[in-house]
């Protein structure tokens, strides 16, 4: 029954109802809220950052009480922008940001503390999108457009993290198929390059990726069922894709009254 969603102005907002109606929860902030999280419906976390102009200092917010009183912390490094976070339960939870930042903590938020990550040459590039399908299965996504595609997983609850460089463009979000199988879509912002999907095993460590002859730029992705893939796309094409047979075909659905959808 319960829903938030966050965005633009600190502005958050509550449905008890599934989405039929909403009203506006007060986070205190004036700046956009990047991402927001709920374990149930009393306990949530978002990410924000504000800036200066040459400093950037990012924060982490905490509702224990379903969103009508909100703390908020600085984060304990500056300069780093935070874009997703996620709890598996009420004491462990992970974050990611940019220029590169995957960390977790133990205590409900209290402390965050960096993640064992493998060294090599792709390990510490921006993360865009963190998530877990059970409490040992992890992923991660993120890069550069125009350098590389880097995504992160682990299968031992994140007691370690292998990073892997695939592709030319960037992934900003990412879906599971069931709790070991991942999809991406690669986010091209120039549009002179097909779109490209990653198919990605998390148990196996082993992926696919090819390039599509769809020209989009994804930013949210979402699975209705197994074949039911779709995404949103940029401002310069204000469509949903959509597939509804595994990616095989996709199909673009203008959105109403030509509105940008960030997410889905």
């Amino acid at each position: 029954l319960n829903v938030w969603a966050a965005g633009d102005s600190g502005t958050i907002i509550y449905s008890s109802d599934k989405g039929e109606t909403w009203q506006i929860q007060n986070s205190n902030l004036q700046q956009r809220i990047e991402d927001i999280f709920f374990l149930n419906d009393s306990l949530g976390w978002a990410v924000t950052w504000t800036s200066d102009g040459v400093f950037f200092q990012s924060q982490i917010m905490k509702t224990t009480n379903g969103g009508l009183d909100w703390e908020s912390e600085d984060y304990r490094h500056s300069n780093i922008l935070l874009f997703s976070i996620l709890f598996v339960d009420s004491s462990r939870g992970w974050i990611g940001g940019e220029p590169f930042d995957l960390s977790y903590t133990d205590n409900g938020g209290m402390e965050w503390f960096p993640a064992n990550i493998d060294s090599g040459s792709f390990t510490y590039f921006p993360i865009h999108e963190v998530k877990f399908s059970t409490p040992d299965l992890g992923f991660a996504v993120g890069g550069v457009n125009d350098a590389v595609g880097v995504v992160w997983n682990t299968i031992n609850a994140g007691e370690s993290w292998h990073a892997y460089g695939i592709g030319p463009d960037r992934f900003l979000d990412f879906v599971f198929t069931d709790t070991s199988e991942v999809l991406a879509l690669s986010n091209e912002v120039e549009g002179a390059y097909p779109m490209g999907i990653l198919n990605f095993d998390l148990l196996q460590s082993t992926f696919s990726y090819y390039e599509d002859t769809v020209y989009a730029i994804v930013y949210g992705m979402d699975i209705r069922t197994k074949n039911e893939i779709w995404a949103t796309l940029s401002d310069t094409r204000r469509d949903f894709l959509f597939s509804n047979d595994s990616l095989n075909t996709w199909h673009f659905i203008p959105t109403p009254d030509s509105l940008i959808a960030h997410d889905i």
